[in-house]
């Protein structure tokens, strides 16, 4: 009787599986469960997975092969793509914080300059028209404040 090669999947080796007597016959992996038959007899199965290279199930198994390749292949560019958006997030959040606080220093200014220009203008004793008279006031009231310290 034929030697039962080994596994063309994963290499392991193969059993005979079936009735001992009449009845379908298997030859199958005991490791990854590849199996051929039925045939009506040990020969047949044999031979036919000694030969089954050429067969449609090594086909179906190297697209298996293939397709899970590419599905780790997808699943590592998957968690990539996750930690630059969770990189971009964090960007986001920072820089809209930044913006935050850049808005918050601006109305704070702002609430400074309306106050130095209420005192200029109490100072003068009128509402300066241009920005260059805010200018030349703020000027004058800043030397007047240092003649007095």
């Amino acid at each position: 009787m034929d030697k039962i090669k080994n596994c063309p999947f994963c290499g392991s080796n193969a059993r005979k599986e079936g009735a001992s007597g009449p009845g379908p016959k298997y030859i199958k992996c005991s490791n990854c469960n590849a199996k051929i038959g039925p045939h009506k007899v040990y020969i047949h199965a044999i031979g036919a997975w000694n030969t089954r290279t050429n067969s449609a199930q090594t086909k179906d198994h190297t697209d298996y092969n293939n397709l899970l390749a590419e599905k780790n292949s997808l699943y590592t560019e998957t968690e990539q793509l996750g930690i630059e958006l969770d990189s971009a997030i964090s960007m986001r959040d920072k820089f809209g914080r930044d913006i935050d606080d850049l808005e918050q220093t601006i109305k704070r200014l702002n609430e400074q300059l309306n106050k130095a220009v209420e005192l200029v203008t109490d100072w003068i004793g009128m509402k300066p028209e241009t920005e260059h008279e805010i200018y030349i006031a703020s000027k004058d009231f800043l030397s007047t404040i240092k003649e007095q310290s």
